[in-house]
C-alpha cells in the first residue's frame, strides 16, 4: 500500500514537472517572438527613414495586402550596414517573419477609417512571427513623414 502511494505522488510529481517544463518553454518562444517584433518594426522604421516613399522600394510603392508578404534584411555589403525589404517571408532561427503593407484610409475627418479617402502618405504594417504553431503579431502605421 505504501509503496502505491510512493508511485501515485512520484507519477504526480512527474505530470507537474513536464507541465512547468512545457510552460516555460512557451514562455521562451514567447519572449524570444516579442523580441524578433521589436526588431523588425525598428529595423522598418529606419529602412523607411533612409528611404524615398515614393522611389521604387520605398514604403509608398510597395505592394499591399496579405497575398504580397515581406521581410527586412540587413545589407552586410553596406558601410554602414543598411536594411533591405524583400519580397516573400523569411525563416529566422526557426521563426517563419513577415511584413504585411495595407492601404489606410481616413473619414472626413481624417481619422483613420476603413474606408473613404486613400491617404498615400500613410501604410499600416502588420509584422507576424510563428514557431511551432505560435503566431505573434503586432501592428502600426508609418507615415511619409519627409513630405
Amino acid at each position: 500500500m505504501g509503496s502505491a502511494i510512493i508511485v501515485v505522488a512520484f507519477v504526480t510529481l512527474l505530470g507537474i514537472a513536464a507541465q512547468i517544463m512545457k510552460f516555460s518553454y512557451n514562455i521562451k518562444i514567447a519572449t524570444q517572438a516579442n523580441f524578433m517584433l521589436k526588431q523588425e518594426m525598428e529595423s522598418l522604421r529606419s529602412y523607411r527613414d533612409a528611404t524615398v516613399w515614393a522611389d521604387a522600394g520605398g514604403l509608398g510603392t510597395v505592394l499591399k495586402g496579405e497575398s504580397n508578404p515581406y521581410h527586412i534584411d540587413e545589407d552586410a555589403g553596406t558601410t554602414p550596414h543598411k536594411w533591405t525589404l524583400a519580397t516573400e517571408t523569411a525563416t529566422t532561427d526557426g521563426f517563419l517573419r513577415s511584413i504585411v503593407f495595407d492601404q489606410v484610409f481616413r473619414d472626413v475627418s481624417g481619422n483613420i477609417a476603413g474606408s473613404g479617402t486613400l491617404d498615400s502618405d500613410t501604410v499600416k504594417i502588420t509584422i507576424a512571427v510563428s514557431k511551432y504553431g505560435q503566431a505573434y503579431s503586432i501592428y502600426t502605421y508609418l507615415t511619409n513623414w519627409k513630405r
